[in-house]
């Protein structure tokens, strides 16, 4: 399970921003992204919602609760099926955590394109 922090991370560099950037847009000190990023300090309240709106994801998605409800009605039923069938691309076998990535990023494809269509 990814850190608030890791996936801080993973955001920024998804946009193409750099810490101190980041930092900028949200109106943060410059030194904040980087102590958030490394895991020393915890987001306050209004910093989290200012990072999900900002990214346009949930707070729940930062705080790693989603994972949590995903891995819950997800792990057990994708293990009991790698158990029975092994899938390959290109030669080489998917691994779990390749098939939950991949799963990860169409729930998030698919979030963002409703996102887009409300709008």
């Amino acid at each position: 399970m990814s850190t608030f922090g890791e996936k801080l991370r993973y955001l920024r560099e998804k946009n193409n921003l750099s810490q101190y950037e980041l930092a900028h847009k949200l109106e943060f000190a410059n030194t904040l992204i980087p102590t958030y990023e490394l895991g020393k300090k915890e987001p306050s309240l209004n910093h989290l919602e200012l990072i999900a709106d900002y990214f346009n994801v949930s707070v729940d998605y930062l705080l790693g609760r989603d994972e949590k409800l995903f891995n819950n009605f997800l792990v057990k039923p994708l293990n009991e099926l790698l158990e029975k069938y092994s899938f390959y691309l290109e030669d080489e076998k998917v691994t779990k955590e390749e098939v939950i990535e991949a799963i990860t990023y169409i729930k998030l494809k698919r979030n963002l394109m409703k996102d887009i269509k409300s709008k």
